[in-house]
């Protein structure tokens, strides 16, 4: 039986977020599956980022909350400037 792959999706996708992208190389079982962010541009550099490193193929988002309904993301990483975290994550609990 084959094991199931957490699907991660990132909110943000910025300079922090390729960092965390190229982590994800060494992690197992693990594939990110949406990238959201306010800058659409960005959030296609990201993806084809995540694509091109063989972590996934993400779809890209506009809203946190389109990401945080998406049945593919099991977990998120918020990778949003400092000053917006507390909004996201209200924004993700409400969703």
């Amino acid at each position: 039986m084959a094991k199931d792959r957490l699907g991660i999706g990132f909110v943000g996708s910025g300079f922090v977020t390729g960092f965390h992208l190229q982590a994800l190389v060494s992690v197992r079982d693990a594939d990110v599956r949406a990238i959201a962010s306010p800058t659409r541009e960005h959030a296609e550099a990201a993806a084809a980022q995540a694509k091109r490193l063989g972590i996934g193929d993400p779809a890209v988002r506009s809203t946190v909350a389109e990401l945080a309904h998406d049945p593919a993301v099991d977990a998120i990483w918020i990778c949003a400037p400092n000053d917006t975290r507390v909004a996201i994550v209200e924004e993700i609990a409400g969703a």
